[in-house]
């Protein structure tokens, strides 16, 4: 069964001849006072509104003869001045807009709640995203900061094999030593090899490492050819022996 729909209208005279039309926005219909249902034209849009008996000056009407689609409807309150209405000569004394929610009048302040509640949703959401925006922000800093780290510690892995170069350079003799396993015969690379100039290791002359082949280079000066050094060779899962050899 249809919901009551109630139009008031409130005016400082009594005993007065009105109508309304009422008009539904979503597709400009209007209501047909023949039979309560919304039409495109209909042949009697003007609905009579009765003066209360007790609260005069409070013209009202109540439809409930069909259910309304949901939506906005405008309603426009006139006074009738001849024997029949004419909107386009009677006096225009009222208007207003309601929206019905499931054939029911929805209360407007409840809409504006609404409306608040969702636009509060929407700043928070806004919100949100700026906070994973900075997350991001953020995160692409300590990329950043990483990728500079790194830079930085290569720039100092070069420093110090451009020193170890210097110091292992420098003169017109340049001495190799290979390891190789006496097992297979194969070479032995990034064995960490070390010259002293006595049996004891205290006196350290030269350092590398074996390349690919196992050849650990060293370089001296010409006069040191002849020179007996003592070598020191140390990797993880080998066993080396003390080696003295003759710088030529």
């Amino acid at each position: 069964m249809p919901n009551t729909k109630k139009i008031t209208h409130p005016w400082g005279e009594t005993g007065l001849t009105l109508y309304c039309v009422i008009r539904r926005e979503a597709d400009g219909y209007l209501l047909n006072d023949d039979d309560g249902a919304f039409a495109n034209a209909p042949a009697d849009p003007y609905i009579a509104m009765t003066e209360d008996g007790t609260l005069k000056g409070l013209y009202e009407k109540s439809e409930a003869r069909a259910a309304w689609d949901d939506g906005v409807y405008t309603v426009m309150v006139y006074s009738q001045a001849g024997a029949s209405p004419a909107p386009a000569s009677d006096t225009v004394i009222g208007s207003g807009e309601f929206y019905i929610d499931t054939d029911t009048e929805v209360n407007t302040s409840t809409i504006k709640t609404n409306v608040d509640t969702i636009s509060l949703a929407v700043t928070t959401i806004d919100t949100v995203v700026d906070t994973i925006a900075l997350a991001v922000t953020t995160i692409d800093t300590v990329v950043d900061t990483i990728s500079l780290a790194a830079t930085t510690i290569d720039t100092v892995v070069d420093a110090i094999k451009l020193k170890t170069d210097t110091i292992n350079s420098g003169g017109a003799l340049t001495w190799t030593y290979t390891l190789t396993d006496s097992s297979t015969g194969a070479a032995i690379p990034d064995v960490h090899v070390r010259l002293t100039s006595d049996a004891a290791g205290q006196v350290t002359l030269r350092t590398a490492y074996t390349d690919a082949n196992g050849v650990a280079t060293f370089y001296f000066d010409s006069s040191d050819s002849g020179t007996t050094v003592y070598v020191w060779s140390t990797k993880a899962g080998y066993n080396f022996d003390l080696d003295t050899e003759v710088l030529s």
